[in-house]
């Protein structure tokens, strides 16, 4: 999972997602829900807030009309169950609640974001207001570096955040799958620029208004300070690129 802090931004939030898992859209096993592709009839199409808003954009990229799509908002660990009881016909599940409807016989996985953008898409950063960042940089500080080390932690020993993460929401342990994070939640250009990419295709943006570089920083990252220093090559003339 990539973690940063936006500049400028006004709201603080937290979206789901995580590089390299599989979040996994799935479907119930009939036949109507398969068919409604072309959007010639409506269906109920549920997401946590952030998907929703990227379902939306790559939906009618592929020609499907989202205004017969009816768009729900549903606890990930509710999910499954919405599914089960067929007040939804399709839905977004996330890890780690996505593997226990892996597992349910009741329902089909349609493709996972895996399929659509190798991870590349599976950015989860955290924002924070701009106004409060440059008021308290050390409460910011802290925060990133607490969250780094626990994700370097999780890539370290991936089955006892496994059991902890199945104590904590009370799951079986062989349905929670694997988190994988970036190390040292460094954020990285191209899975922000993908995003904007499919904003401008989807006409929510104007070609060329934001720039990666606008949205995001590691200047509260200790470990960016450390790559940087680290990746810096002494040249022949005793300068360093």
């Amino acid at each position: 999972m990539q973690q940063g802090v936006r500049r400028g931004l006004r709201n603080t939030r937290r979206t789901n997602g995580l590089v390299d898992v599989r979040a996994s859209e799935r479907a119930r096993k009939r036949r109507g829900a398969s068919e409604k592709q072309d959007g010639s009839s409506s269906g109920y199409f549920e997401a946590t807030a952030e998907v929703a808003g990227l379902a939306h954009c790559r939906c009618e990229l592929h020609g499907v009309n989202v205004s017969k799509v009816n768009w729900l908002v549903v606890p990930d660990n509710q999910s499954e169950q919405a599914l089960v009881t067929k007040n939804v016909d399709v839905a977004i599940i996330h890890p780690p609640f996505s593997g226990s409807a892996e597992a349910d016989p009741q329902l089909r996985k349609l493709w996972s974001d895996w399929d659509e953008d190798h991870g590349l898409g599976g950015m989860a950063p955290y924002s924070v207001n701009g106004a409060f960042a440059r008021a308290h940089p050390q409460a910011v500080r802290d925060f990133v570096t607490a969250i780094a080390k626990a994700g370097n932690w999780v890539n370290a020993h991936p089955d006892e955040a496994r059991k902890l993460t199945a104590e904590r929401l009370g799951i079986d342990v062989r349905l929670v799958e694997r988190y994988a994070y970036v190390k040292d939640l460094v954020v990285t250009e191209p899975p922000i620029q993908y995003y904007i990419d499919i904003l401008e295709q989807a006409g929510k943006i104007p070609k060329g208004k934001v720039n990666v570089k606008d949205v995001y920083t590691n200047d509260f990252n200790p470990f960016a300070k450390h790559e940087a220093q680290a990746s810096a090559t002494a040249l022949p003339n005793g300068t360093r690129s």
